[in-house]
């Protein structure tokens, strides 16, 4: 049976790298998550209802479930070039793998451990320092995988803005109607009260002389 990649909404995040610790400060050319400064661009990612902007290995450690660490194609994606196949789940954290990506095609051992769990080194993105590099065809394919990541993120914040903007709206309206009916009550109550404090127009008899 296949496991639903959106099954668990905060799925536990692949382990940090020992090179991603973060630090206590950080300037607005860093990741929001490792603090690393990277000559490469950040993600805007919407995580935990929070936005922030990500290095790319970041993207792809917090978002286990959301493709295979090794062929970095999305889950739930159609691929017109593969077959589904099964998606092996990680016994250490909630990353989802293809069993036809998995080392030991088709049937790996268990308990099946993701890249990232079975090699302390692993990195996603790691491109060798410099002004001006060149990046191959896997970090090329990881840097993608981690920009559609961030892409229906944003798209989710902007679903999420929309409708925010949607119930604020209708709140704001039946604020209007209830203020408007109070408004008109109090008109209401004082015009009533200030006919009764109106004496009664005096009568056009003449007054009589003795």
């Amino acid at each position: 049976m296949n496991p639903s990649p959106n099954s668990n909404p905060n799925p536990k995040p692949y382990p940090t790298a020992p090179h991603a610790a973060r630090t206590q400060s950080s300037s607005s050319g860093d990741c929001d998550n490792c603090a690393t400064r990277s000559p490469w661009l950040l993600h805007h990612v919407r995580l935990r209802r929070m936005l922030r902007r990500l290095c790319t290995s970041c993207v792809l450690r917090l978002h286990p479930s959301s493709f295979c660490p090794i062929c970095f194609s999305i889950h739930g994606v159609k691929q017109p070039d593969r077959e589904p196949g099964e998606l092996l789940r990680c016994s250490n954290c909630a990353s989802l793998t293809h069993s036809r990506c998995a080392p030991s095609h088709p049937l790996p051992p268990f308990p099946f451990l993701c890249p990232p769990c079975s090699d302390p080194t692993f990195s996603f993105f790691s491109p060798p320092p410099g002004p001006r590099v060149s990046i191959d065809a896997k970090m090329a394919t990881a840097l993608l995988c981690a920009a559609k990541i961030a892409a229906s993120s944003m798209a989710e914040a902007v679903r999420a803005a929309e409708e925010e903007a949607g119930r604020r709206a209708k709140e704001a309206a039946v604020c209007r109607k209830r203020v408007k009916e109070a408004l008109d009550k109090v008109s209401a109550v004082a015009a009533a009260a200030k006919k009764k404090t109106v004496p009664p127009p005096e009568s056009g008899k003449p007054k009589s002389t003795a």
